[in-house]
């Protein structure tokens, strides 16, 4: 390719806390992408001044280094002769965010992602561009309260600062990925890892939730560790 710009921008006390295994939702949402080279590091027929992006994406345990939560590729005709390029709600046809709902959330992520430029010659093959990888990515957590406020799923919560920079320099240029990876708790789970379970009660017992700790909370003119006292 001659000189091409690409861009690509790929969401816890007060009583008795009960520890379960808390389902919680995944989600990862391609954001934005910065692809800068020049000196024919990508080929393309219409246009050999841009790549033909795709990317390959793998999410799993830190300590398993697997991609067991989620493992795909986005179609080859993601980016076809574009210099530019901010993700919405999808991706060709999927989703964006991307999610998976899983049993146990791990502290940290095994997170890669490879960025392709597809070639559609015969003799040709794909060309590798870059590969970010990080095996103790951070992610924040959220209750299911703030998420279900939201219409969109808690993308209201993703400022600018919750997005994640991927830089590496390539051949003649550079390419800078943005991403954002979150989690939400499902209903009557919490904690920062969606493992407190607490359902709010107003019969024998009477409290809330503590919407960060899961933590029991007594209504108004109750006390007690199960707040079963009247004050």
């Amino acid at each position: 390719m001659g000189f091409g710009y690409l861009i690509v921008s790929v969401l816890f006390t007060f009583a008795n806390i009960l520890q379960v295994d808390g389902y919680a939702t995944l989600f990862f949402k391609f954001v934005n992408i910065t692809v800068q080279t020049s000196g024919g590091h990508c080929s393309s027929f219409s246009k050999p001044d841009f790549c033909d992006v795709y990317f390959k994406l793998c999410i799993g345990d830190k300590k398993s280094r697997e991609c067991s939560i989620l493992d795909m590729r986005t179609p080859k005709s993601l980016l076809m002769d574009q210099n530019s390029m901010s993700f919405g709600d999808f991706i060709d046809y999927i989703p964006n965010p991307l999610y998976r709902t899983v049993a146990k959330l791990p502290p940290k992520l095994y997170l890669k992602v490879e960025v392709w430029d597809a070639d559609y010659s015969f003799s040709d093959l794909d060309d590798h561009l870059a590969t970010f990888e990080d095996n103790e990515y951070k992610y924040d957590v959220y209750p299911f309260e703030i998420n279900s406020r939201s219409k969109h799923g808690g993308l209201p919560l993703l400022s600018s600062h919750h997005h994640h920079r991927l830089f590496q320099n390539i051949s003649q240029g550079y390419l800078t990925l943005y991403v954002a990876i979150w989690a939400v708790c499902d209903r009557d789970s919490y904690g920062n890892d969606c493992s407190v379970s607490c359902i709010p009660e107003n019969k024998i017992r009477h409290y809330g939730c503590d919407i960060l700790t899961g933590a029991k909370v007594c209504l108004p003119g109750w006390f007690g560790d199960e707040c079963d006292k009247l004050i």
